[in-house]
């Protein structure tokens, strides 16, 4: 179980790293853009919303299923208090 803990926890911190860098290179060609053609760079910079929030930026699935395992684990090895746990499983059900 630790084992896929670990790999949900990578996975996850590289859709966030991954949602932030294409955001951050996105921006300087946008603001290029935005001088020859406002109405196209608007297009796009929809298209990369989209793309970033899909990602990491905006629903939080892989995070919450990671929280949702750790405090499952932690209750199950007695790990700290037993509500905080519930509170993670609360959070990670939300």
């Amino acid at each position: 179980m630790r084992n896929i803990l670990n790999a949900l926890g990578h996975i996850w911190a590289t859709f966030v790293l991954a949602s932030t860098f294409i955001f951050l290179v996105s921006l300087p060609f946008l603001a290029n853009f935005a001088d020859t053609n406002e109405d196209s760079a608007v297009v796009v910079l929809k298209s990369v919303d989209i793309v970033v929030d899909a990602l990491g930026g905006g629903i939080e699935l892989l995070g919450a299923i990671w929280v949702l395992i750790i405090s499952f684990m932690g209750i199950k090895a007695n790990v700290y208090t037993k509500a905080l746990h519930v509170i993670g499983v609360a959070v990670g059900i939300a």
